[in-house]
Order: structure tokens, then C-alpha cells, then sequence
């Protein structure tokens, strides 16, 4: 059941982010999928822990490859200048926090119960 949880949950997450990572990575993961259903056609306990572990390994990959890309991302977004360093200014004045006074209103205080 562990199995059947894990290739649906890295099928599911492959087909979401497979635009994002790399051929080789792809195919790493697919490949232990197939050798996963390939153990659980069988009864070996220890072959089925060993196709998990190998595609929980490759998922791991998966992960490895989306953080890298999306830091690369941050990094170039950034409009790092001078060295790298940039300081966050608002983007307008709408941005700033307000500071403001208000009162708590009881709508059921003037009821008759």
C-alpha cells in the first residue's frame, strides 16, 4: 500500500513540474517507477523496499532540481545590482503599513433575547 501511495504521489508531482526539470532527472524517475511496479508484480518484501527506496532517491531529484531552479529564478528576479545587494523599496506608497484607530462594534448587545 506504501508502494501504490508512492508511484501515485511521484506520477502525480512528475506530470506537474516535468516542463521543469531536466531529461535526465525524467527518466531517472521513470525508470524507478517501472522497476517498483515491476517488484510489486512480485512477492519479495526486500525487492519492493528496494525499488521504494531507489524511487523515493530519484524523487528526492525531482526536488533537488525545482529548488536549484527556482532559487536561479529569485536570483535573476531579484534585480540584484551593485554586487548583489538591492534594497527592498515598496512598489508604491499603497504598500506602506497605516496606522488607524477603529472600534469593535457588539451588533447583539442592543437585541432583546
Amino acid at each position: 500500500n506504501n508502494a501504490d501511495s508512492l508511484l501515485y504521489t511521484t506520477e502525480k508531482s512528475l506530470r506537474d513540474v516535468q516542463d521543469k526539470i531536466g531529461a535526465q532527472d525524467k527518466e531517472t524517475i521513470e525508470s524507478a517507477m517501472a522497476e517498483l511496479r515491476k517488484a510489486l508484480e512480485g512477492d519479495d518484501a526486500n525487492a519492493i523496499q528496494s525499488a521504494m527506496d531507489a524511487l523515493t532517491q530519484a524523487s528526492h531529484k525531482m526536488a533537488e532540481a525545482l529548488y536549484a531552479a527556482a532559487s536561479a529564478q529569485a536570483q535573476a528576479g531579484s534585480g540584484a545590482t551593485d554586487g548583489g545587494t538591492a534594497e527592498a523599496e515598496p512598489a508604491d506608497e499603497q504598500a506602506e503599513a497605516v496606522d488607524a484607530d477603529f472600534t469593535v462594534v457588539d451588533e447583539d448587545k442592543d437585541k432583546d433575547r
